[in-house]
């Protein structure tokens, strides 16, 4: 999977600054975290898939996450690679409350264990949303919301 494009919306009662950048299919992030994040954090991650002849995307599935159980477990599942493999690329907290910091991910790639056996080939898009309470799609002031477009070639 090689990412291609990305943006990012951040509360400002909780980041003073979060830039995503994606260059030659790698991902980099930089977050300055102004307000601790506490346990009741949630992940909420849909992907969605475009073929060649469609304008639109159709949504293959969505997870939602209780973060700091995530950074938890021990199990083999994919948000856990997604994250493992993310917190190698980085100096992000990997427990719970994730006090205020600047925290980077940089060098960041999808590689072939981070993809799903069942995605076919063509154009992603991926949203994750981090949020307290109940996930709201429409929700206009989440803690953090990134979108990331992708392409997977060739498995």
């Amino acid at each position: 999977m090689l990412f291609s494009s990305g943006l990012s919306r951040y509360n400002r009662d909780f980041f003073s600054n979060f830039t995503l950048r994606i260059l030659k299919g790698i991902i980099d992030i930089d977050a300055t975290m102004i307000k601790a994040l506490h346990a009741g954090i949630r992940s909420h991650l849909t992907f969605e898939y475009r073929s060649a002849k469609s304008k639109g995307f159709q949504r293959v599935f969505q997870i939602d996450l209780d973060y700091c159980s995530v950074m938890k477990a021990t199990r083999n599942s994919l948000s856990n690679r997604w994250f493992d493999k993310m917190w190698k690329s980085g100096n992000n907290s990997r427990k719970c409350p994730i006090l205020p910091a600047y925290y980077y991910t940089h060098g960041w790639k999808a590689d072939g264990d981070m993809v799903p056996p069942f995605l076919t080939m063509g154009d992603y898009r991926i949203t994750g949303t981090l949020y307290y309470g109940k996930y709201r799609e429409q929700d206009n002031n989440p803690i953090l919301r990134c979108i990331v477009n992708a392409n997977l070639v060739g498995k």
